[in-house]
């Protein structure tokens, strides 16, 4: 695969963007951290699973774990979605 650092930047530029988010995942890869947001909200640890990182390479086409992202902060559990059950995840975005 070709790495494209264009398609890493968006990535991260929407990582950034999740930060203030309420998007999570409750794998066992959501953690509430000590850290508080400066609402003061409670923040979340999210780390990016390997499933997530394959469906994000294949997205990227390019090797997701080459951008040296591992996770990201967020200000809520994980969410349901209303209509198909599944939780909110990275991917998702």
């Amino acid at each position: 695969m070709v790495f494209k650092p264009l398609y890493a930047f968006i990535v991260l530029v929407n990582v950034l963007a999740i930060l203030v988010t309420s998007s999570a995942r409750s794998t066992g890869l959501v953690r509430l951290t000590d850290r508080r947001d400066e609402l003061d909200r409670p923040v979340y640890l999210w780390t990016i699973g390997q499933d997530e990182q394959d469906r994000l390479s294949t997205l990227l086409e390019a090797d997701f774990y080459d951008t040296g992202v591992a996770g990201t902060y967020v200000t809520a559990p994980p969410q349901v979605c209303p209509y198909c059950g599944k939780e909110t995840e990275f991917f998702d975005w």
